[in-house]
C-alpha cells in the first residue's frame, strides 16, 4: 500500500509555490513574541508547527517547499497503511480493508493533503492509530490498559494537531460502550481503564488547552474566524457535491456512493462507520457555514462503507474470490488513480486554473466520411474566481522565489528601494517578497497569468509609463511579467 501511495505524494512534491494555509503552518513568531504565546494564539494545535520545524532545522529555509512538505508526505503514506490496519481490525474483514485502502490512497482529498505541509495528514494518521488501539477493547482480554493508553495518546496528538478529531468520537464512543457492556470484564477493571485514560488525556491536553482557551477569549480575530465557520442552519448540499467534484472530477462520487449503499447492508460490520458518517455529515449540514475541505471527515467512513460493499459483491461468488477482486477492482482503481495523478502530480497544465483533457472522445469514421462518437471525452470542469473554493495540493508554480530575487537584485544594483504590486493574492506575494507592497515612489508590477485567486492577468493600463523588464516561463508559456514604474511616473490608485 505504501509503495502504491508514494508516487502520488513524492513526485514533483516541491513544484508548487505555497498556496492556501501552508505558510501558516510554520513557526514564525512576530518580533518580540514568545514561542508559548505563538502557540496559544494559533487557530490550531501545536503539532503541525513542530513537524514543520523538523526540516527547517536542517535547511534553515522555509522557502524549500520540497523539504517542508516531505515529512507530511511521509506521514500521508503511513496513514494509508494505518487506514488498512484500522479497517481490518475494526471490521474483521481483510478484503474490505484492502479495497477501502485502495480507494483511500487514490482519493483526491487524500492525495491533495499528502502534497502540502499542513495538519490534515497528522489528523488522519493519529485518528487511525487511536481507533486501531482502542479496538483492542472489542477483541482482546488482556493488556487492555496498554492498548487504551496508546489509543488515548494518539487521540490527544490528533487533538493537538487540529480540532477535526471530534469527528471520530462516534467510533470511539461505539467501542467504549460495547466494552462497558461486555460482561467478560469486571466492573473494577472497566472503571480502572476509564479513569487511567481520563487522567492521561487530562495530562496531555490540559497544559495546552487551558492557556489556549484563556487566550482565545481575548483574540477577536480567532473568534471572528470561528464565527465565520460555525453557525446554525441547513446548508446547500450542492456545495458539498461541488467540493467533492473539484478534488475528484470524474465518477468518484457516483462509484463510492453506490458501493457504500451495498456496504450499509452489512449493518453489524458497518455500524461504526455509519455512526461516523452520520455524525460528521449532520454536523456539516446543520452547524458548519464554511466547510472547506474539512468535508473529508465524512468522506472517510463513506470510503470504508464502499469497501465493505464491494467485498459483499465479491463474496457472492466464492469460487471466483481469487480472481474476481482483480477483475472488479483493477479498472476503477486504475481509472481513479490515474485521475488523481493527472490532476495533482502532472503539471503540463495546472488544474483547476486550466482545464485538462483526461482523454479525448472516441470516434469512428464511416465510409461516407461521417464521424460517430463512441465514447465521450472527459474534460475537467472550469472554475472561476467567484466560486472561492479551497485549493490544497494542486500544482501551481509562479516563480515567486525568482521574482523576489530579481527585484532584490535590481534594487541592489540601482541603490533604490522599489516596492511592488501584483494581481496575485497579497497574502502569497507578501510571504515571498522582501520588497514592500506599495505604489508610492517607484515600484514593480508583477503580472501573474492564472493566479491562485483567479484574478485575470492585467498589464495595469492605468500606469502608462511602465517598461517590461523580464518574463518567466512555464512549459514555453509566460506566466509572469515584471514591469517597472519609475518614481517620476504618474501615480494612480489601482482598481482591479
Amino acid at each position: 500500500m505504501c509503495f502504491l501511495a508514494a508516487p502520488f505524494r513524492f513526485v514533483d512534491l516541491g513544484y508548487s509555490d505555497y498556496i492556501g494555509d501552508e505558510r501558516k503552518a510554520f513557526i514564525e513568531p512576530i518580533k518580540g513574541q514568545s514561542l508559548q504565546n505563538f502557540f496559544i494564539t494559533r487557530r490550531k494545535g501545536p503539532v503541525q508547527f513542530l513537524v514543520s520545524e523538523i526540516p527547517h532545522l536542517i535547511t534553515k529555509d522555509f522557502r524549500n517547499e520540497y523539504a517542508q512538505r516531505f515529512p507530511f508526505a511521509v506521514i500521508s503514506v503511513f496513514s494509508v497503511a494505518m487506514f488498512y490496519l484500522m479497517v481490518k481490525k475494526l471490521s474483521g474483514d481483510g478484503l474490505a480493508a484492502f479495497i477501502s485502502s485502495l480507494l483511500y490512497l487514490v482519493n483526491g482529498f487524500i492525495v491533495g493533503f499528502g502534497r502540502i505541509a499542513q495538519y490534515q495528514n497528522l489528523n488522519l494518521l493519529f485518528n487511525f492509530l487511536s481507533i486501531y488501539f482502542y479496538t483492542d477493547l472489542l477483541y482482546k482480554e488482556k493488556k487492555l490498559i496498554r492498548s487504551t493508553l496508546l489509543g488515548t495518546f494518539f487521540f490527544c496528538l490528533s487533538v493537538l494537531s487540529h480540532w477535526d478529531t471530534v469527528f471520530i468520537i462516534p467510533v470511539v464512543s461505539y467501542i467504549f460502550i460495547r466494552f462497558i457492556f461486555n460482561k467478560a470484564h469486571t466492573k473494577y477493571y472497566k472503571i480502572r481503564i476509564l479513569l487511567l485514560n481520563f487522567v492521561l488525556g487530562c495530562l496531555l491536553l490540559l497544559p495546552f488547552l487551558i492557556p489556549y482557551l484563556f487566550a482565545f477569549t481575548g483574540l477577536s480575530d480567532n473568534q471572528e474566524y470561528f464565527g465565520r465557520r460555525v453557525d446554525m442552519g441547513i446548508r446547500n448540499l450542492g456545495m458539498y457535491v461541488e467540493l467533492i467534484r473539484l478534488y475528484n472530477p470524474f465518477y468518484t462520487l457516483e462509484f463510492v456512493s453506490i458501493a457504500a449503499l451495498f456496504g450499509i447492508l452489512r449493518f453489524k460490520k458497518a455500524l461504526p462507520y455509519i455512526l461516523w458518517f452520520t455524525f460528521s455529515f449532520l454536523v456539516f449540514i446543520f452547524f458548519v457555514r464554511k466547510p472547506g475541505t474539512h468535508i473529508y471527515n465524512f468522506v472517510l467512513p463513506a470510503i470504508v462503507l464502499a469497501g465493505l460493499g464491494i467485498s459483499v459483491l465479491i463474496n457472492l461468488f466464492p469460487k471466483w474470490t481469487k480472481v474476481l477482486p482483480a477483475i472488479l477492482l483493477l479498472p476503477p482503481i486504475a481509472f481513479l488513480g490515474y485521475q488523481s495523478y493527472f490532476i495533482f502530480v502532472d503539471h503540463t497544465k495546472e488544474y483547476p486554473w486550466e482545464q485538462k483533457v483526461y482523454f479525448e472522445e472516441l470516434r469512428t469514421k464511416y465510409p461516407n466520411n461521417n464521424y460517430v462518437k463512441i465514447l465521450p471525452g472527459l474534460v475537467t470542469p472550469k472554475y472561476t474566481r467567484e466560486q472561492k473554493l479551497p485549493l490544497f495540493g494542486f500544482p501551481h508554480y509562479r516563480h515567486w522565489d525568482e521574482i523576489n530575487a530579481y527585484v532584490n537584485s535590481r534594487n541592489a544594483e540601482t541603490g533604490e528601494d522599489y516596492g511592488y504590486i501584483t494581481n496575485e493574492d497579497k497574502t502569497i506575494s507578501e510571504w515571498y517578497m522582501d520588497a514592500k507592497y506599495r505604489i508610492t515612489k517607484g515600484f514593480y508590477i508583477i503580472v501573474i497569468k492564472r493566479p491562485v485567486n483567479f484574478v485575470k492577468a492585467s498589464t495595469f493600463p492605468q500606469f502608462s509609463k511602465k517598461t517590461e523588464e523580464t518574463r518567466l516561463m512555464n512549459n514555453g508559456d509566460w506566466v509572469v511579467r515584471i514591469y517597472k514604474v519609475n518614481k517620476d511616473a504618474t501615480k494612480k490608485r489601482i482598481v482591479e
